[in-house]
């Protein structure tokens, strides 16, 4: 990734626009331009050197960026879904709660046991009904 990103990040930071328009408005106060700009311009390039070149800063605007597309990606599929005809209706989110809470049921049935543990194993199970076990869980 370009060193430019980071630069352009941390000239966009407001705490470095805050500082930078109270710069400026308190050399216009002064009147002295001439020793007020180049402070200014020195000050904004030491901020710009340390900060957008330092890790915690880069570390900082990646996690951001990642978020962001992954934000992105969640509503595309989400767009996606949703054209495609998959939202799940009330009925069916019902259906699959009740499932859920048979399976938990069980498993804490087979919990009271000792030396129980149920477990998928394939090798009972033939053709389409371990697809279809499969499926299930």
């Amino acid at each position: 990734m370009s060193i430019w990103k980071y630069i352009r990040k941390a000239f966009a930071n407001h705490w470095n626009l805050l500082g930078l328009a109270g710069a400026t408005a308190f050399t216009a106060i002064s009147g002295n331009w001439d020793v007020g700009l180049p402070l200014i311009a020195a000050g904004e390039v030491a901020w710009l050197t340390f900060v957008g070149t330092h890790p915690r800063f880069r570390q900082y605007v990646d996690i951001q960026e990642h978020q962001a597309s992954k934000a992105n990606q969640a509503e595309a599929v989400k767009t996606q879904m949703d054209d495609a005809g998959f939202t799940a209706s009330h009925q069916s989110a019902a259906a699959h709660d009740a499932l859920k809470h048979q399976c938990d049921e069980m498993r804490a049935i087979t919990k009271q046991y000792p030396g129980s543990s149920w477990k998928f194993d394939r090798r009972h199970v033939h053709g389409s009904s371990a697809e279809g076990l499969d499926r299930l869980l």
